[in-house]
């Protein structure tokens, strides 16, 4: 039986339906009442004219706020829990990726492959979605300085415990 009979057979689909519905009709009352944010109303807007490139585009942005907000979440995540010590971490992205870029001490082969871990542990659970996670690394050593499309969001010291500094 596949899990399409067995919420048939259990009668879950009516409980998730009201919400849905329920949640469409907030929609609507928001609308109507000009108090929608302006992403709603451009994506209702969107479908009700018919334009449903634009509407398709607007969920895309939607979408890719909240894999990538979760992918970095992830790895502030795994930098907490493993105790990675990177001098610096940057952070890019576009549509479908997030780059790290990693500073760490020279021969600290015990962070590289730390950091190689998370990119390995977010790329099996993103993947399936379309989203990908790469890190670079470079040793202090190395002079290169963070390229300009990345935004600095951990210098060493400044993420310990639950308190972050990411800017996601």
């Amino acid at each position: 039986m596949n899990k399409q009979q067995v919420l048939a057979q259990t009668g879950q689909y009516e409980p998730w339906f009201n919400e849905f519905v329920a949640s469409i009709r907030s929609h609507q009352v928001q609308l109507e009442s000009g108090i929608a944010p302006d992403h709603m109303k451009e994506f209702y807007n969107s479908v009700i004219s018919g334009d449903l490139f634009h509407a398709l585009k607007t969920t895309r942005g939607s979408t890719t706020e909240f894999f990538v907000k979760n992918i970095v979440r992830q790895f502030v995540d795994d930098y907490i829990a493993k105790k990675i010590n990177a001098i610096v971490v940057a952070l890019s992205h576009s549509d479908s990726e997030v780059r790290i870029w990693a500073v760490t001490d020279d021969n600290d082969y015990a962070t590289e492959n730390m950091l190689f871990d998370s990119e390995a542990s977010i790329n099996a659970k993103f993947h399936q979605y379309g989203f990908y996670f790469s890190v670079t690394i470079v040793e202090a050593s190395d002079g290169i300085a963070v390229p300009s499309n990345f935004q600095i969001i951990i210098k060493r010291g400044e993420l310990s415990g639950t308190s972050t500094t990411v800017k996601a």
